[in-house]
């Protein structure tokens, strides 16, 4: 039983790290589109 919570806890880990390089990744590649929109504007 205590290695299938372990088991868990590992996949909720890892999921929430995967969810915090998606977000990173997103943001890091939202901010050149939004200054390359800009630019394209001006």
């Amino acid at each position: 039983m205590l290695t299938y919570y372990v088991y868990n806890t590992k996949i909720g880990e890892i999921s929430d790290i995967s969810k915090c390089f998606e977000n990173f990744v997103s943001q890091a590649l939202g901010f050149p589109k939004r200054f390359y929109a800009a630019e394209l504007r001006n």
